[in-house]
C-alpha cells in the first residue's frame, strides 16, 4: 500500500536490537518499491555527513535536491552518528523537508524510541524527531530466535577457545619482558 502512504508522507520507524533485521528489513522494502519504479535512497545520516565533509557549495545543494527528490529516504542505524550542531541542523532539515514535502522516511535504530529522544541534548532535534516518530508507523522487530542462539553460541564458543588458550600458557615469571 505504498501509493497511499506516499500521499500522506507516512514512513516506518524500525526499532531492534543490533542483529534483529532492520536493515535487512527496510533494505527489502527498498528493493520491492525499486522494482515497482518508485525511486528510493538508502543512506545513514553518517553516510550523508561524510558525504558533505567532501562536498563544495554547489555539491551540497545536488545532494540536498538528490535526498529530496526521492519517493522514499531510509535512514539506517540513527543514532549512531556523532551528535554536533552541524549533524543535528543537516538532520533537522532532512526531517523537516521529508515531511513537508510528504516524502516517507523509513527510519532504522537499535534505541528504543525514550533513549533515542534522551540521547539528543538539541531541542530542535528532539522536535524533528518527535514529528518524525508521530507521522510514522513505529514497530520494534524482535531479534529471531535463531540468530539469538547462533549469537550465543559463537559468544561460548570463543569465550572456550580464550579460556582453554590462556589456562594452557604458562604464566609469565615476574620481571619478565611480558611485563
Amino acid at each position: 500500500h505504498f501509493a497511499e502512504l506516499l500521499e500522506d508522507g507516512t514512513g516506518l520507524f524500525i526499532f531492534g536490537s543490533h542483529g534483529a533485521g532492520k536493515t535487512y528489513a527496510a533494505a527489502a522494502i527498498v528493493n520491492e518499491l525499486t522494482d515497482r519504479g518508485y525511486d528510493c535512497m538508502f543512506t545513514s545520516m553518517n553516510n550523508i555527513m561524510t558525504e558533505l565533509s567532501t562536498l563544495g557549495l554547489e555539491g551540497r545543494r545536488n545532494l540536498f535536491c538528490q535526498i529530496f527528490s526521492k519517493d522514499l529516504l531510509v535512514l539506517d542505524d540513527l543514532g549512531s552518528e556523532v551528535e554536533t550542531y552541524y549533524t543535528n541542523q543537516t538532520f533537522i532539515q532532512i526531517v523537516t523537508t521529508c515531511l513537508s514535502k510528504s516524502i516517507p522516511v523509513i527510519v532504522t535504530t537499535p534505541y528504543p524510541e525514550d533513549a533515542l529522544l534522551k540521547a539528543s541534548g538539541n531541542e530542535k532535534r528532539i522536535m524533528a524527531l518527535t514529528r518524525l516518530l508521530n507521522r510514522n508507523i513505529n514497530f520494534t522487530v524482535p531479534m529471531p530466535v535463531a540468530r539469538r542462539n547462533r549469537n550465543l553460541q559463537k559468544k561460548q564458543k570463543a569465550e572456550a577457545l580464550v579460556k582453554g588458550a590462556a589456562s594452557q600458557q604458562p604464566l609469565p615469571a615476574f620481571g619478565s619482558p611480558a611485563d
